[in-house]
């Protein structure tokens, strides 16, 4: 399993990176880090995580990576209200362009029950 995190540096001037650009790598290096900690810990022979950190336009890098994954999952920020309803524009561009098929996860504040009438599951339809 392959874990990317994007991120995308500021552009660099003839003078070179933009101060503080060390910082922002360490910052999504910890970032990706902290995200695949658990499952290294469980991670069974034979079932590898490899943690990818890219630096580049995020759509872009993550339509890349679907060309050769089976699933690409993505998370959600979740804006909540109307806004939680729309899908964003990398999730989006994802959907559309990547070559395999595509999950968007929203993580949710606190966990909901498919009988709940906010959920949207059976008893909400």
């Amino acid at each position: 399993m392959r874990v990317v995190h994007v991120w995308t540096p500021s552009p660099t001037s003839a003078d070179g990176p933009p101060p503080g650009a060390d910082a922002l790598h360490r910052a999504a290096r910890g970032v990706l880090d902290e995200a695949v900690r658990p499952y290294l810990a469980r991670a069974r022979a034979g079932t590898g995580v490899e943690p990818v950190l890219i630096s580049s336009g995020v759509s872009r890098a993550l339509i890349d990576e679907a060309a050769r994954a089976q699933l690409l999952v993505l998370g959600a920020r979740g804006r909540g209200g109307f806004d939680g309803l729309l899908l964003g524009s990398t999730g989006s561009q994802c959907v559309f362009y990547a070559d395999s098929p595509v999950v968007i996860v929203r993580r949710s504040a606190q966990p909901r029950s498919p009988t709940d009438p906010s959920s949207g599951g059976p008893a909400g339809q």
